[in-house]
């Protein structure tokens, strides 16, 4: 044991908050947020107003990550995640270009600098407990199937 370094008995502290990806865990709260770096590049990203196809798709990646930690719902944000995948949809049938610019429609705007103005506030959430789940299970037994 001691060619380790470890002794027998010997217990470590835990570390009570760090990053990982770009999440914070902090144990003593028991809460999760976005790390100072990740806040700081979506702060930082180009006004979506002005940005290119290939910059758009890099801050709606980060926009997606940051509220799956945060455990936001996407379905606020539909209208404007249905215009990115139009515009990257173009882009990879070879119809446009990353450097073209996105022009997103002023609503789409809308909806995006309002959610990213909601993550960017950064509130600790709380993750839920893990409860047991039920599910049904629905088929079509008509004989047509």
């Amino acid at each position: 044991m001691e060619e380790c370094g470890a002794m027998v008995g010997e217990q470590q502290q835990m570390v009570k908050r760090y990053e990982f990806i770009g999440v914070l865990f902090d144990h003593d709260t028991q809460t999760v947020s976005l790390s100072e770096k990740m806040i700081r590049r979506v702060g930082e990203s180009p006004p979506l107003e002005e940005a290119t196809i290939e910059q758009m798709e890099c801050v709606v990646s980060r926009l997606i990550c940051a509220a799956g930690v945060r455990e936001e719902s996407l379905f606020p944000c539909y209208f404007f995640l249905k215009m990115v995948r139009r515009r990257l949809s173009r882009l990879n049938r070879g119809l446009a270009r990353p450097s073209d610019p996105a022009a997103l429609p002023g609503q789409a705007l809308i909806l995006a600098n309002m959610w990213m103005n909601r993550l960017l506030k950064n509130r600790p959430v709380t993750p839920p407990q893990n409860l047991p789940t039920t599910a049904a299970l629905v088929t079509d037994a008509s004989i047509q199937g």
